[in-house]
C-alpha cells in the first residue's frame, strides 16, 4: 500500500515551485490540495539591485539563499556574469545557478542561513565586499554574522513573498499540511481559521520553518533533512509507514 493512500495533502508552496513536489506526493497516493500561499512579486525598489549589477564585478562573493532570488536576480541582471565566488543555501537553490550557467563554490550541509554562516567560518572576509540577494523581509543573521567578521555586506531584496490575491478552497479536513518557508505558515495562519486543520499533521522543510510553526505554538510532526522536496515526502512517507 502507498504511504499516502487516500488522504488529502494541501501544498502550500508557490505554484511555479510545487510541480515536482505535488507528483511525489501523488504518486504515493496522495490527494494534493494545492493552496498555494505566497506569490512572488518584484521588490518595492529596484535602485540597490540596480546599484549592486553595476558594481557586481566588485563583490568577492555573491551568495543566494533561495532559488527564486536567483531567478529574479538574473533576470534583472540580464547577461552580466559574476567574478568572485558563489555560494548556494541548497541543493535547489544550486541547481538554479547551475541551469544558468554558473559554478557553486560553496554549498553548506545545513541548507540554512546558519549553515551558510559555518561553512563560511573558515573564509577570510574581512574588508571583502558580500553581495547578498534576498527576500523582501528576510532574517539578517547571515549579513549580521559576516558584517561582524568584517565584511562589507551588500543585502539587496529582488523579490517579495506576497498573499496571492485569488485563493482556491482549501481542503475539508486535511491529513497533512506541508509548509516550505516561515512565509507559508504566516499566510496560511492568516487565510485559513486553525480550526480547519487543526487535526493535520503538519511537515516542514527545515529549521527554520519549523521555528516559525513552534514560535505560534504548532507542533512540528516531521522536519526534512536534508531541506528538499525529495527528503519532506520521505520524511512524511517514513512517519505514515511507522504509525501503520
Amino acid at each position: 500500500m502507498r504511504a499516502f493512500e487516500g488522504q488529502t495533502i494541501v501544498v502550500t508552496r508557490a505554484a511555479h515551485q510545487s510541480q515536482g513536489f505535488v507528483r511525489l506526493l501523488e504518486a504515493d497516493g496522495a490527494r494534493v490540495v494545492h493552496f498555494p500561499v505566497i506569490a512572488i512579486v518584484p521588490p518595492a525598489d529596484w535602485t540597490p539591485v540596480d546599484r549592486a549589477i553595476a558594481e557586481l564585478e566588485a563583490f568577492a562573493w555573491v551568495i543566494f539563499t533561495s532559488a527564486n532570488a536567483v531567478a529574479a536576480f538574473f533576470q534583472r541582471a540580464g547577461g552580466r556574469g559574476v567574478k568572485g565566488r558563489i555560494a548556494a543555501v541548497g541543493p535547489a537553490t544550486a541547481q538554479a545557478l547551475e541551469r544558468l550557467g554558473f559554478a557553486v563554490d560553496l554549498m553548506p550541509e545545513n541548507h540554512s542561513a546558519e549553515g551558510l554562516i559555518a561553512a563560511l567560518a573558515n573564509e577570510d572576509v574581512a574588508r571583502k565586499r558580500i553581495l547578498l540577494p534576498r527576500a523582501a523581509g528576510a532574517r539578517d543573521v547571515l549579513p549580521n554574522a559576516l558584517s561582524a567578521r568584517g565584511a562589507l555586506v551588500q543585502a539587496v531584496d529582488v523579490y517579495r513573498n506576497v498573499v496571492p490575491l485569488a485563493m482556491p478552497d482549501f481542503a475539508d479536513a486535511p491529513d497533512w499540511v506541508t509548509f516550505t518557508s516561515a512565509s507559508t505558515v504566516k499566510n496560511l495562519l492568516a487565510l485559513v481559521p486553525r480550526a480547519q486543520w487543526a487535526k493535520a499533521k503538519l511537515a516542514s522543510i527545515g529549521p527554520e520553518t519549523s521555528a516559525a510553526l513552534r514560535q505560534h505554538r504548532l507542533a512540528v510532526t516531521v522536519e526534512a533533512s536534508p531541506s528538499t522536496q525529495e527528503a519532506l515526502v520521505n520524511a512524511m512517507a517514513v512517519w505514515e509507514n511507522s504509525a501503520q
